[in-house]
């Protein structure tokens, strides 16, 4: 059985404060950006402002103060990795509903540029404008998960840093996955305004970047005029790299990652 530690976030904040010299960061050698050290960032931003709200402080000081003395005692629990908590910025959406992927043909036609049938609100063309046309592997049935953002939370790095993991546990091996999921979990759309982010890798120049693919349903008219459900119809964005410093302001957006993810070591 794998075991993780499980703290609470109180404890996460004061764990990550102590100065100890044997708990040095190093980025990992084949990734430029480092996620542990950028959510360790990310979640001593958001106690700060907690701690220090304008209409007073939703944390009780004294927590903290025993949540420090328990690390200090190396008092920790073992759990589960099944178990990992969420984080103050992420909620597991689909805890009951498990969405699933069929297994995934390969080849040129699986990539996301062929997809004018599925995404038939737009389709970005920046998917062939970046080469990203290339044959995709087969790929076996997988189980998925469906993060929330918080809205009423400021986010100050890319969402798939807060994982807490090399983006590479998060990404989908084949651009025909994310079409797939579309396809067959059709109701995670039907939810208003709701925008859904997925992780891929392609080589681009002899050199493998990150991509972002966004998926929404509009649900307004520029005019302001609400679509009916039935002639609502799903827009593919496409966007390069993951971000160590940006600003996500107001958002709930959903991410959505294999769940073997939380199977994988950090690496």
């Amino acid at each position: 059985m794998t075991i993780c530690y499980a703290l609470s976030q109180i404890e996460v904040f004061a764990i990550l404060q102590l100065k100890n010299k044997r708990w040095v960061m190093k980025k990992p050698a084949k990734y430029a950006v480092d996620p542990c050290n950028t959510f360790i960032k990310v979640q001593l931003k958001a106690i700060e402002e907690l701690l220090y709200a304008k209409n007073g402080s939703s944390l009780n000081p004294s927590a903290v103060v025993s949540a420090l003395q328990d690390i200090i005692k190396n008092n920790f629990t073992e759990k589960d990795i099944d178990k990992i908590p969420e984080t103050l910025h992420l909620h597991l959406l689909s805890k009951d509903k498990k969405p699933k992927i069929s297994a995934c043909v390969g080849g040129k036609e699986a990539s996301l540029a062929f997809t004018e049938k599925t995404f038939t609100g737009y389709l970005d063309y920046s998917l062939k404008e970046w080469g990203l046309d290339t044959p995709q592997v087969q790929t076996k049935e997988t189980e998925a998960e469906v993060w929330g953002m918080d809205k009423n939370e400021r986010i100050y790095c890319d969402p798939f840093l807060l994982f807490n993991t090399n983006p590479k546990n998060l990404m989908w091996n084949s651009q025909k996955q994310i079409e797939q999921f579309c396809i067959e979990n059709p109701e995670w759309f039907e939810e208003d305004g709701h925008g859904y982010y997925f992780l891929f890798l392609e080589a681009i120049d002899g050199k493998e970047e990150f991509f972002r693919a966004f998926i929404q349903k509009d649900i307004y008219e520029l005019g302001g005029k609400v679509i009916p459900k039935k002639d609502r119809k799903l827009k593919l964005c496409v966007y390069r790299g993951i971000h160590e410093k940006c600003s996500w302001i107001d958002c709930d957006h959903r991410i959505v990652v294999p769940a073997t993810w939380r199977l994988t070591d950090y690496h």
